[in-house]
């Protein structure tokens, strides 16, 4: 028997791709529609065919570490990029492969 539980997330904490890359990890368990209606994201979790209730109840706990767990990856991912530009831009100029005019 199919189990089924609706999440809702302020979408002014959780974006939609947190909750996308967090359900990722966890398609094994449950299949999930998500949608944004006013200020919330809500996530419809239908457990798989063969997932016992215990491992929905799992599932459930895991998702919702998850997509904390992918907000802050976001949100750092933001934070650092400008740093991450300027490692790399200087990593790619001492390489020796532009040449010098």
């Amino acid at each position: 028997m199919s189990e089924q539980i609706k999440l809702e997330f302020d979408i002014q904490v959780y974006s939609i791709e947190a909750a996308q890359k967090a359900a990722y990890r966890l398609l094994n368990y449950f299949t999930i529609d998500i949608q944004s209606k006013s200020n919330q994201i809500i996530c419809t979790l239908n457990s798989n065919q063969g997932i016992t209730k215990e491992g929905f109840d799992f599932a459930i706990q895991e998702f919702k570490k998850n997509i904390l767990d992918e907000e802050l990856r976001i949100k750092i991912r933001k934070e650092t990029e400008p740093l991450r530009n300027l490692v790399l831009g200087v990593a790619f100029s001492r390489t020796g492969l532009q040449q010098n005019e």
